[in-house]
Parts: C-alpha cells; structure tokens; sequence
C-alpha cells in the first residue's frame, strides 16, 4: 500500500484567508489529505471539522475508476486509526 500526503486545498484556502486579514473564517479542513493506493485502487482520508458542534472526526471516500468519488463509499470515523483500519480492509 502506499500512502501520498499532501495539503489539503481548503485547508490551504483558510490560511491564505487569514493572511489577507480575514480572521473570522473558521478552520474546517485538516492540514493534510492522504491518499492510500494498492493497485487501481484509490482512498482518500481527511480530518474535518463537524461545523455544528465543533467535533473533529476523519472522513474516508473511495475514488471510481475515473477519479471521481463514489458517493455511497464515504464513511466517517473518530479516530485516525479506526479509518485506516476500514482502508487496510477495502485495499485488500
């Protein structure tokens, strides 16, 4: 399995906010978004904020073949580990 990290767009959106003064927008995005391949197989994770109660949790989608996500395939876990344990299993 390989795992690639990179920044995550909306969370790079939030800093380029507040570097232009805009210090009310609220951070919703982690830092990074991972993509984890085996194969043809594609899973994206990132940590997002639940706006309503300010919960963070991790949410996990499946890319199609043609690299849009399946929509039916996004799951959200509270912990890190808890969603890499659900990509090991639909990896394999």
């Amino acid at each position: 399995m390989k795992v690639e990290r990179r920044m995550h767009l909306g969370y790079k959106e939030f800093i380029d906010a507040q570097a232009k003064g805009y210090t009310k927008m609220p951070e919703l995005f982690g830092k990074w978004q991972y993509i984890y391949t085996e194969g043809d197989k594609k899973i994206s994770l990132v940590r997002l904020k639940d706006c309503f109660n300010k919960n963070w949790y991790w949410e996990i989608a499946v890319f199609k073949k043609d690299g849009s996500i399946d929509g039916e395939s996004i799951a959200r876990f509270r912990s890190k580990k808890d969603a890499e344990k659900k990509i090991e299993e639909l990896l394999k």
